[in-house]
């Protein structure tokens, strides 16, 4: 199985856990990724550390997508954006403060596809 994964983060004022976030899904062993971050109108600095850490490492994704919203709309709001940015088969969503384990992706895939 060779599936586009998509992983949406979905972070609010993260920057103190976004970049660990980040660096394991760039991590995985899985190799066709599109990443997607959405933020939720943040105050601090979370999404422009997404775009620094996004320009270093989109060779890596099949897709790169950055999200941001004018206002807070909450938890499910925010995911809701990063489902309708999504092109995955499958779609993985994380907190901005989760880090996944390098496996996680491919665990997942192959426990879905016995």
């Amino acid at each position: 199985m060779d599936s586009l994964i998509t992983v949406v983060v979905v972070a609010y004022n993260s920057s103190s856990f976004i970049i660990e976030a980040l660096d394991s899904v760039y991590n995985q062993t899985w190799r066709k990724i599109e990443l997607i971050v959405t933020d939720d109108c943040s105050n601090d600095n979370t999404v422009e550390l997404c775009h620094s850490w996004m320009d270093i490492h989109k060779s890596r994704f099949v897709r790169i997508k950055m999200v941001t919203s004018e206002k807070n709309t909450g938890v499910s709001g925010n995911a809701n954006r990063g489902l309708y940015s999504a092109n995955g088969e499958w779609i993985k969503f994380i907190g901005a403060d989760d880090a996944l384990k390098p496996t996680c992706i491919e665990d997942n895939i192959r426990w879905i596809s016995e």
